[in-house]
């Protein structure tokens, strides 16, 4: 084991980290990957016919109980109750609607403007009834002077049942996206044989429908989906003739949207199919005079192709929250509760592991004292008179060490009780905040007597207002400090910076 993956492991178990993993949600089963660790980690469970219809919840307690046999599939059956799954979903039968913008190259507040107007108005369903997420896929082009962005929209009312039924199962989302986003990761950081720096044609073909991806220097940049419930009609299952039909007009919808957008050529045709595999090869082949490659990630074991899309996004699960830019198609709600609860993790896990590690030490001090005190009761006393010089020196370096260990003792019980007052201001600060809708961004607490330092966020000036006059007869907080000069703006939220001193 390398030193990075032991500074790893030990930065997992101090921070408290759950389980993550990529989860993929289709309208047949449920499949979750890890990629935490040297090999990966599968599980899979198939829905009952009828629980879900083209991405919409038709039976949520029949999709509550699949996800709850998942999760003991993925933990056991002893697992505690509270433990959570932390999941990039992705969702594998829900037409998300993905477009793609050019901007001229700005910075800073212009862009996010910029971009924001260029969502509401291309928006397919209203900026009120749907979730956006965008993401830049190339910086600037020297020649054109401008950024390509990424946009994708799904309707609020899919994705807030989803996330509350995940979270009832035990499943906690820290991003909701596209099965084309993930697919298209796998290809950018695991494909074997491919460029991923090419602009290729991306081909997933499975249970729930085809898409059909436009892939340029490993992001996404068109999404084309085809469910086979929407071309199916009345009838079971599709005719041969019309799976290729579908196969090769959808390829050449594609090729053809992206000839109008982009000038440099299509390298490859990449393809991933659960079924039917060799006659989508060859029904590409056949009609594109393109190389067509069949997508192999370079994974340990190797998976089948109906796990790429769970594999995608347990690759984004592995990135630090701070370092994820990419899209995410989650409510406000949802990021607020996916932050309280690694708070809540983290705080619960060290309200634990403090007292635990106190009273190792305390046994060992009583221990070394049993020991110690036994030991001189059995020495000769002629012996002890006749070798008084090197024994009182040992015992002299005893109690040294023993006073140092006592002074050591007495600040790991002067660092739990600072904690314990800590995680109490911490807690009454979250209730407030919460009852009145504000965010916290970010608090930064030192030493006891020291100012702590707060930035939050809240829909309006007066709410900022109220919450520092609410802190100011709150007991626990003295001197609390709002400059009205760091109160900003940011689009329809204001942002904003205050002080205060704890008290004990």
């Amino acid at each position: 084991m390398n030193l990075k993956a032991i500074f790893k492991r030990l930065s997992d178990f101090l921070l408290a980290r759950p389980l993550t993993g990529g989860l993929e949600i289709n309208d047949t089963s449920l499949r979750f990957v890890s990629a935490e660790g040297s090999e990966l980690k599968t599980a899979s469970v198939s829905l009952v016919p009828g629980t879900m219809i083209e991405g919409r919840i038709e039976n949520r307690q029949e999709l509550l109980s699949a996800l709850r046999t998942l999760r003991t599939q993925i933990l056991g059956p002893k697992a505690k109750r509270r433990a959570m799954i932390n999941v990039v979903t992705s969702l594998s039968s829900v037409n998300i609607y993905t477009q793609v913008f050019n901007l001229p190259f700005i910075e800073g507040e212009n862009l996010e403007k910029a971009i924001q107007l260029n969502i509401q108005m291309t928006s397919p369903t209203g900026a009120a009834d749907s979730y956006a997420g965008w993401q830049t896929v190339r910086s600037q082009d020297e020649q054109n002077m401008h950024l390509e962005v990424v946009t994708a929209f799904l309707q609020k009312g899919v994705a807030d049942e989803l996330t509350a039924v995940l979270n009832a199962a035990g499943f906690l989302p820290m991003a909701l996206e596209s099965r084309a986003l993930s697919f298209a990761r796998l290809i950018k950081e695991k494909a074997g044989g491919i460029d991923p720096g090419e602009s290729l044609i991306a081909v997933s073909a499975d249970a729930s429908g085809m898409d059909v991806m436009v892939i340029r220097a490993g992001h996404l940049h068109f999404d084309y989906f085809n469910s086979w419930a929407s071309l199916q009609g009345g009838e079971r299952q599709i005719s041969l003739d019309l799976f290729r039909t579908v196969v090769v007009r959808s390829v050449n919808q594609v090729m053809n949207f992206y000839n109008s957008h982009w000038k440099d050529p299509v390298s490859e045709i990449v393809v991933a199919a659960t079924g039917l595999k060799e006659e989508t090869l060859a029904a590409i082949r056949e009609n594109f005079d393109v190389k067509v490659s069949e997508l192999t990630p370079l994974v340990s074991p190797p998976i089948t192709p109906e796990w790429f899309i769970a594999l995608g996004g347990a690759l984004r699960s592995l990135l630090p929250r701070r370092q994820d830019a990419e899209i995410s198609l989650l409510g406000v709600s949802a990021q607020e509760e996916f932050r309280r609860e690694q708070i809540h993790s983290f705080l619960g896990f060290w309200r634990v592991l403090v007292p635990a590690a106190l009273t190792v030490l305390l046994v060992a001090f009583m221990g070394s004292y049993i020991f110690l005190n036994g030991f001189q009761k059995s020495l000769d006393p002629r012996a002890s008179a006749a070798l008084r010089l090197p024994v009182s020196t040992e015992l002299i370096n005893l109690r040294t060490q023993a006073a140092r260990f006592n002074g050591a003792l007495e600040m790991i019980e002067f660092a739990n009780s600072t904690r314990a007052k800590k995680g109490g201001i911490l807690s009454t600060l979250l209730e407030i905040f919460n009852r009145r809708g504000i965010s916290i961004l970010k608090l930064e607490m030192g030493e006891p007597a020291a100012p702590a330092r707060l930035q939050g966020l809240s829909p309006s000036e007066e709410d900022i207002i109220a919450l520092k006059n609410e802190l100011v007869i709150t007991p626990g907080f003295k001197d609390v400090q709002l400059p009205l000069i760091d109160i900003r703006q940011q689009g329809a939220t204001y942002a904003f910076s205050m002080t205060f001193i704890a008290e004990p």
